[in-house]
C-alpha cells in the first residue's frame, strides 16, 4: 500500500547521542543530590567505623592481659611456658 512504508533514520554509530540531548541532561546529573553527597557519606561511614576500633582496641588489650593472667593462676605449667617463650 502506497503512503504506509515507515521512514527510517541512517544508521549511527555505536554511543552516538545527540547534542541537544547530551547538553540538556548533562548539567541535571551534575546537581543530583546523590551524586554530590556519596563521599561526605562514605566519610561519615569511615570515620565511625574508626571511632568503633579506637574504642575496642584498650578493651581487647585490657582483656588478653587479663587472660593471660588468669591462666598463670589456674593453668599448672604456665608460668614455665610463658618463660620458655619470653612472655614474661
Amino acid at each position: 500500500m502506497p503512503g504506509t512504508e515507515r521512514q527510517t533514520t541512517p544508521p549511527r554509530p555505536k554511543g552516538y547521542i545527540n547534542w541537544p540531548v547530551r547538553a540538556r541532561t548533562a548539567p541535571d546529573v551534575h546537581r543530583s543530590p546523590c551524586h554530590a553527597s556519596w563521599h561526605t557519606d562514605f566519610a561519615r561511614f569511615v570515620g565511625g567505623g574508626l571511632l568503633v576500633i579506637a574504642a575496642m582496641i584498650p578493651a581487647l588489650i585490657w582483656r588478653l592481659i587479663d587472660e593471660e593472667k588468669f591462666l598463670a593462676r589456674n593453668l599448672p605449667g604456665y608460668v614455665e611456658y610463658q618463660k620458655k617463650c619470653g612472655i614474661v
